[in-house]
């Protein structure tokens, strides 16, 4: 019981270390964690995932990394329902051709909504 309670410590402490850095643009931080380990598509925290934390709070550096890593670049979470939306939504615009380039659905279906693509449209994104 203690080996599993150890397990599921270290495993959410590591989730919560590699969202915290994407969120805080600590690229070293989070580059470190995904070399040891860290699931790159943890979900949890306010933004729902790393990839979300990153392309919201406009750390380009944590994004090409996380994308390089494997990050699902369609990954839901957050207010914006997914990373694209939110870089878009924020103003990223070396974010939002980083994750276009990787593939990102602009016409994502988050939930119960159609996530709507104009602010990439007044961008000239699209």
């Amino acid at each position: 019981m203690a080996m599993l309670y150890k397990q599921l410590h270290m495993e959410a402490m590591t989730r919560l270390s590699s969202y915290s850095a994407s969120y805080g643009g600590r690229d070293k931080i989070v580059e470190l964690l995904l070399d040891k380990g860290a699931n790159v598509n943890a979900e949890g925290g306010k933004y729902g995932n790393a990839l979300y934390a990153a392309s919201s709070e406009g750390h380009d550096k944590i994004v090409e990394l996380l994308l390089d890593k494997g990050a699902n670049v369609n990954a839901e979470g957050g207010k914006y329902g997914n990373a694209l939306y939110a870089a878009s939504s924020e103003g990223h615009d070396k974010i939002v051709e980083l994750l276009l380039d990787k593939g990102a659905n602009v016409n994502a279906y988050i939930g119960w909504r159609v996530i709507q693509m104009r602010p990439l449209a007044s961008r000239r994104y699209l």
